[in-house]
């Protein structure tokens, strides 16, 4: 496996009327690096991690600015690598909740995540006292976190009444046994891709299978046991640039959040609805299902590039587990 993950679903139960506008990815993931800051930050006078002494074993660093190591071999120029996680906030859209109900949103976890699972609680349990969503007479909605499961083919209850029950397990990534020819993907949440340095509003597979690539390549990169053999990238490329597609309901969806830190208006939309490929598709299934785990494109720890594989011709019962190991040096020139 390029990488360990982990998929969970979590339960919290609202003490205080909750507002949650039409896209919570941005509130949530807004409320969780600040809960994490204070809980984890013990340099909270500095006005940047980069000039923080502890910025390498510091929790919120690691996960909410993932410092690139000095001597990367990948991503030198840049600030911060991919980070090891994902929230996937409930795509019911608008809600008002009321005391007593109950809400469920996703976690992922990656590599070195997965041992940060109860940092990840602390956090949660520290902004529910704090309050999430839209003020409501100058107060957000305040929670509880109830529950914790690991999803998988069985949900596994790992954390209940403000105990761990179990550590987190990675999960073993499934593959079709037999050729696959043909595959339905759905959006459930904008899907951004950048394609020549713009934002596309189409969606043929090389393209996304580029964006796939690069993303998975880096998390094992900087979050996996081992790095991906990319000596056949080039060749897997010219591939997906031969595989057929058909646009069933694709189609763009605008939204926009305001950035308190950056104090400015962002944009965050992107493509939705569904898509479906044609051809020799059994080359990269891995990477379409490690994509439908960690998610594809820009601002994936919002809940962005959230996606689903139907695999046309085969059953679930002929999945099988799959491995990809490898070393090799060529990334960088492709994608």
């Amino acid at each position: 496996m390029a990488f360990l993950f982990a998929r969970f679903r979590c339960t919290i139960r609202v003490d205080t009327p909750l507002l949650l506008p039409k896209f919570s990815g941005a509130a949530f993931r807004s409320g969780f690096g600040m809960a994490l800051r204070k809980n984890a930050c013990t340099q909270k006078h500095l006005h940047s991690c980069a000039i923080c002494l502890l910025r390498k074993q510091c929790v919120y660093s690691v996960v909410f600015e993932t410092p690139i190591p000095e001597d990367s071999a990948m991503m030198r120029n840049y600030t911060a690598a991919p980070h090891p996680f994902v929230l996937e906030p409930p795509e019911t859209g608008p809600q008002a909740l009321e005391p007593g109900t109950e809400l469920d949103f996703g976690l992922v976890l990656i590599g070195q995540a997965l041992d940060l699972l109860p940092w990840f609680i602390l956090a949660f349990e520290f902004l529910g006292s704090k309050g999430l969503g839209q003020k409501i007479k100058g107060q957000r909605g305040r929670f509880c976190l109830c529950s914790i499961h690991q999803r998988g083919q069985e949900e596994t209850l790992i954390y209940q009444n403000n105990t761990l029950i179990a550590p987190a397990v990675p999960e073993a990534l499934a593959l079709p046994s037999g050729p696959v020819h043909q595959v339905r993907l759905s959006l459930h949440s904008p899907l951004r891709i950048k394609y020549q340095d713009q934002f596309t509003s189409r969606l043929d597979f090389h393209i996304l299978f580029r964006s796939l690539l690069r993303r998975v390549f880096l998390l094992a990169f900087f979050h996996g046991q081992k790095r991906l053999d990319d000596r056949n990238f080039a060749d897997l490329i010219r591939q997906a640039e031969d595989i057929r597609s058909s646009a069933e309901t694709l189609h763009w969806q605008e939204q926009k959040r305001w950035s308190r830190r950056q104090n400015m208006e962002m944009h965050l939309g992107g493509l939705l609805g569904s898509i479906s490929y044609h051809g020799n598709l059994s080359p990269f299934m891995p990477f379409l299902e490690w994509g439908a785990a960690v998610h594809c494109g820009k601002g994936c720890t919002f809940g962005l590039g959230r996606y689903s594989i139907e695999c046309l011709e085969v059953s679930e019962e002929e999945r099988t587990p799959f491995q990809l190991y490898g070393n090799g040096t060529n990334f960088k020139e492709l994608v």
